[in-house]
């Protein structure tokens, strides 16, 4: 599903020029938040399992026929991978810090206390997506993943595997980092929520540092003190 959110660059083109029938494309009425869009694409989808790539975005040949491997013979589900983030000056760093090969995370505050997915890595089956009622919650501005993965937690088994599966494109023009004060006003938001839900917010902790952190890095790098 190539989800077009009334985008300004050759994107339509590309996706276009690939003589492939697998790719639908579908041309949004009027650009939204990430959230609905994402929303807007997973009403067309009809297959088994559910993977995420931006535009901007790398997968490794690999990844899909792997993942879905590790789907078909274990009870997971949600299962995501280590990703390689690329700088724009060409330096790359990894996503995870986490030096374990594999692990299963059994618990919402499992994912809460060391929240490390790199969305192009995930993969999900479409019936844990159908299963959950709601989808994205378009009230948020940058971290609608970060919401749904974390409801998944609570209610699914997660596996991490630390090869990199997937290649994060950081720019300093992109609408996250562009908006980094979201960060912050997004985690208040998903902790409220899910705090009316009855879940563990106390270990969305370090979630809530780093959007600070992130947030406080932008304004040093615009030269505010």
């Amino acid at each position: 599903i190539f989800w077009d959110n009334q985008s300004k660059d050759s994107s339509a083109d590309i996706s276009k020029s690939y003589d492939d029938d697998r790719i639908k494309y579908f041309l949004a009425p009027e650009h939204t938040r990430l959230g609905q869009a994402r929303d807007e694409a997973i009403s067309y989808v009809q297959g088994k399992y559910i993977a995420f790539l931006d535009v901007d975005d790398l997968w490794v040949d690999s990844k899909l026929k792997s993942q879905v491997e590790t789907l078909e013979s274990k009870n997971y589900g949600l299962l995501y991978s280590n990703a390689e983030i690329i700088f724009e000056d060409g330096r790359t760093n990894l996503y995870s810090k986490n030096k374990k090969e594999r692990f299963v995370l059994k618990e919402y505050k499992d994912l809460g206390t060391n929240y490390d997915i790199c969305i192009s890595s995930v993969i999900v089956k479409s019936d844990v997506i159908a299963n959950l009622g709601k989808l994205f919650d378009h009230e948020l501005q940058v971290s609608e993943e970060t919401e749904l993965f974390l409801r998944i937690a609570a209610f699914n088994t997660v596996s991490y595997e630390s090869r990199v599966y997937a290649r994060y494109r950081m720019y300093k023009s992109s609408i996250s980092w562009n908006k980094s004060e979201a960060f912050v006003s997004d985690i208040e938001h998903i902790i409220n929520v899910h705090r009316k839900m009855n879940l563990p917010v106390d270990s969305l902790q370090g979630i809530t540092n780093s959007a600070h952190w992130v947030s406080s890095l932008k304004k040093w790098m615009d030269g505010e003190t």
